[in-house]
């Protein structure tokens, strides 16, 4: 999971305040719950030492009158008020208030882990009606493209006057397609959803792949039902969109997961265990973190005032020029040096792969200075110190 979304926050200072919390208020007494849990989070944060101007921008919108969504994870600063709000799609596991020199995004991660974006492309003969399903928590955005062309039904018969009326039908049918290709290819430059998910009837869908730019066609999967007909049955669209984003996501994390075997095997591009994985981020190197999440883990690292000042000791990051630094926990060090160096974020299943420390990294290229594990010469070399992991 990329974080480049929340890359706005890079150009804010800090120390920032973070809000994760359960936001659900189905009902007056839903709603009630809902405001002790912001006076409850609100009383730790200043606490902490947060200024009450701070939790008066964060409190701004918590309290809002419309109902929201089940959680949300707000940021914010003394210097610029509300600098982030994320929608979560459930409520948090935990409720997380901190007040400090990184703000700390894993709710977020946590949350909306399984999460992926999609264009569904519902067509036919005469166009399509596009649907643009973002970040959790957008709306839906909606849109109808008509081609235009219409000489749409074949005649039977085999003279030639027929003969002629069904190729301009048929050409009728690819200019239309090629008009719904172009749309969606703009919509896919602009907005990159990891899908574009296509049905209806099947001489425009494949009109409308043939003519498909490549970029977007490489995201692009066919789906066995959809349309713009009446009596297509939205309960089966529904399905099937289901069933494409749980392939995709589990081809995207068993990709990811073998690309870590291969590289660690080589000892090249892939790395295993905190202090490695801090390093390569630091260096740039890092393209996804594999993380076993681990409520009970207890590491933390040390920090400066600049995302990548990051470190196991202290005086590492003095080195690196921060005046003061600060222990964090690990989690929250991580995520925002991941932010800073367009790193992803993929959290795994409990042992799949192995992972020291329970953390481990794919990354972009290697060189001879990059970490490598010593030749194991014990069983069971390989697993999480202690059995903990990162988070």
């Amino acid at each position: 999971m990329k974080l480049n979304h929340w890359h706005g926050l890079l150009g804010h200072s800090g120390p920032y305040a973070t809000v994760a919390l359960d936001t659900s208020r189905p009902d007056e007494a839903g709603a009630a719950g809902a405001a002790i849990r912001w006076e409850n989070a609100r009383r730790n944060l200043t606490g902490q030492g947060a200024p009450e101007s701070v939790a008066d921008a964060i409190a701004s919108a918590v309290t809002e009158a419309e109902p929201g969504p089940p959680g949300r994870l707000l940021v914010a600063t003394a210097e610029d008020g509300l600098v982030l709000d994320v929608p979560l799609p459930r409520a948090p596991e935990q409720t997380v208030i901190s007040w400090g020199v990184a703000p700390a995004l894993m709710p977020a991660v946590r949350a909306r882990r399984g999460t992926t974006s999609y264009l569904l492309v519902k067509i036919d003969r005469a166009g399509a009606d596009l649907e643009l399903h973002g970040e959790p928590g957008d709306p839906v955005e909606r849109i109808e493209v008509e081609g235009g062309h219409d000489e749409l039904r074949k005649s039977p018969g085999d003279s030639y006057s027929q003969h002629r009326f069904q190729n301009r039908a048929e050409d009728s049918w690819e200019r239309n397609a090629a008009a719904v290709a172009e749309t969606v290819g703009r919509l896919h430059r602009r907005h990159r959803p990891d899908l574009v998910l296509v049905g209806g009837d099947d001489k425009a869908v494949s009109h409308f792949l043939g003519h498909l730019g490549t970029e977007a066609a490489t995201v692009t999967r066919r789906l066995g039902t959809g349309g713009r007909a009446d009596g297509i049955s939205g309960e089966a669209v529904n399905e099937a969109v289901a069933a494409a984003v749980s392939e995709h996501q589990a081809a995207q994390e068993n990709d990811l997961a073998e690309r870590f075997r291969l590289g660690e095997g080589r000892q090249d591009t892939a790395v295993s265990g905190l202090g490695d994985v801090v390093e390569v981020i630091r260096r740039g190197q890092a393209d996804e973190i594999l993380l076993h999440d681990n409520p009970s883990s207890t590491y933390h690292l040390w920090v400066g005032d600049e995302p990548l000042q990051i470190a196991e000791a202290a005086d590492e990051v003095r080195a690196m020029g921060a005046a003061e630094p600060v222990r964090v926990r690990a989690d929250t060090a991580l995520a925002w040096a991941a932010l800073a160096s367009d790193t992803g974020i993929t959290l795994l299943e409990a042992d799949t792969p192995r992972l020291n420390d329970g953390i481990g990294a794919v990354l972009r290229w290697s060189d001879a200075s990059t970490p490598r594990e010593a030749i194991p010469s014990m069983p069971g070399h390989g697993g999480p110190r202690g059995g903990e992991s990162v988070r």
